[in-house]
C-alpha cells in the first residue's frame, strides 16, 4: 500500500529517500514506528505526490 505523506491519497507515487540521519524528525520506510503501526498486514511506503 502506498500513501502520499502530504494528502494521504493512494496511487503510483514516488518513494521519498530514506533520511541519512537518525535524529527526529525522521521517517522509516515501511512503518510508522513500533508503537504505531499503520498496518499489521502490509508494509506502507512513505511517498509524496507529484503535484
Amino acid at each position: 500500500m502506498n500513501y502520499c505523506i502530504n494528502c494521504g491519497e493512494q496511487g503510483a507515487l514516488q518513494p521519498l529517500d530514506v533520511p541519512a540521519n537518525d535524529e527526529p524528525p525522521f521517517l522509516e520506510r515501511g512503518e510508522f514506528g513500533a508503537d504505531n503501526r499503520y498496518s499489521q498486514e502490509q508494509p506502507v511506503t512513505i511517498l509524496q505526490c507529484q503535484h
